[in-house]
């Protein structure tokens, strides 16, 4: 990231006088969320500034579906979604305290898509069916 890149915070986007216009009242004050006052990157900008090698498209993920229950703070400026780095930690911190907890991950990503034998498929349905059936279900 250049030196010379001015990164926009939310009261300089969303001035106070633009709500009022809107007849939105008074805006929230910056303290009432902290995301608010932070200076906002790319989603881009963001994927680099991390460890390791995340993909523009991994925060993009994050962002709209989130991780293990978490999404990733962001607000979208004209064509650009960004977010900040506070909002990458927060979002990092609570990803991990949800796994510290033992929740499972929502959903697995996978770049491939896994194919069941047709003797799987057949054993997974069969213990739905007994599944529902421990439930009171008649199937």
């Amino acid at each position: 990231m250049s030196e010379s890149t001015h990164h926009p915070r939310a009261d300089e986007v969303f001035p106070a006088s633009s709500y009022q216009q809107a007849g939105a009242g008074t805006p929230p004050p910056a303290s009432a969320n902290p995301f608010l006052s932070e200076e906002w990157v790319t989603l881009a900008e963001a994927a680099e500034s991390l460890p390791g090698e995340v993909s523009k498209r991994t925060v993009e993920r994050w962002a709209r579906l989130g991780k293990d229950g978490v999404r990733l703070e962001t607000a979208k400026v004209g064509r650009e979604v960004r977010t900040s780095a506070g909002a990458l930690r927060r979002f990092c911190v609570r990803v991990a305290e949800a796994a510290a907890q033992g929740e499972p991950e929502a959903r697995q990503w996978s770049n491939r898509r896994t194919r069941r034998t047709p003797a799987q498929r057949k054993r997974e349905i069969e213990d739905a069916k007994r599944r529902l059936r421990e439930h009171g279900m008649e199937v």
